[in-house]
């Protein structure tokens, strides 16, 4: 009777701790990650949250881009370390069109504050519909960055060509004035 007062005693401080310590556990574990979600129980190993996305077309240096910008907020009391930040331009699918990710220029978030990011996207492929901004885990400042997947690469434009006027026998031609 005793060892089964024991075991049961075991059993439930182990799922005590792992409640407890979820955050950590998903961080040592990714794959748990899932297995609290499934409960109700959403794990945030990072202890950092995006907040107030906000995204608008625009122009920079005559090209246009999509300006995304938001919050990192650190939700923790002690200082984390922010991954740089993915944006996905996505079609009515949901399919991936571009991707960009850029690193925050200060990754150190102090426990309870907040850091600006703003993020432009030069030439977006026509037929983006919506936008999703996660973090890029796995990929902390000054860590080594892996070519991009297939899936991930941004997708770029012709290059641009430079003006040429038009010949001097073309109906659209203006004239010329020495």
């Amino acid at each position: 009777m005793l060892g089964w007062v024991v075991a049961a005693a075991v059993v439930v401080g182990l799922v005590a701790g792992l409640l407890v310590f979820r955050s950590e556990v998903a961080r040592l574990v990714p794959a748990t990650r899932q297995v609290y979600a499934s409960v109700g129980l959403p794990a945030n190993p990072l202890g950092l949250v995006i907040e107030d996305v906000w995204a608008e077309p625009a122009f920079q240096g005559g090209r246009p881009v999509i300006s995304v910008t938001g919050v990192i907020r650190n939700v923790r009391d002690s200082q984390a370390t922010a991954p740089s930040v993915r944006v996905t331009l996505l079609d009515k699918a949901g399919k991936p069109m571009a991707v960009k990710v850029a690193m925050p220029i200060d990754p150190k978030v102090p426990g309870g504050a907040v850091r600006h990011f703003a993020i432009a996207l030069v030439d977006p492929p026509v037929g983006v519909h919506d936008l999703k901004v996660t973090f890029d885990e796995g990929k902390t400042p000054g860590a080594a960055t892996p070519p991009p997947r297939a899936a991930e690469a941004v997708v770029a434009g012709p290059a641009p060509v430079d003006a040429q006027p038009l010949p001097s026998t073309s109906p659209d031609a203006l004239p010329r004035h020495d």
